[in-house]
């Protein structure tokens, strides 16, 4: 379904897959789900996407509000996409 795209040369043949980690300070058990399955979809937006281009944000935002919204619409809870730091 999916085709892996990585950028670093002889690797494709052993990775088998990827992990999105939650780490922060500030997440609890009423938090997690709004964090955790924003930064997975971002997560492997990167790693399963083969069209991705990095730098062009807008799409990239674009995919990811979208997938946030349709997260919502499942009943999972989820922080809106955005583009700032910090």
């Amino acid at each position: 379904m999916y085709d892996m795209n990585t950028q670093i040369a002889n690797i494709k043949s052993t990775i088998v897959g990827a992990e999105a980690l939650l780490w922060s300070e500030l997440s609890n058990d009423n938090t997690h789900h709004q964090k955790m399955w924003p930064r997975a979809s971002s997560t492997m937006e990167r790693v399963w996407n083969r069209n991705v281009q990095t730098g062009n944000y807008a799409a990239i935002v674009n995919r990811l509000s979208e997938q946030a919204r349709r997260l919502t619409r499942r009943g999972i809870p989820a922080m809106p996409v955005t583009v700032e730091i910090c």
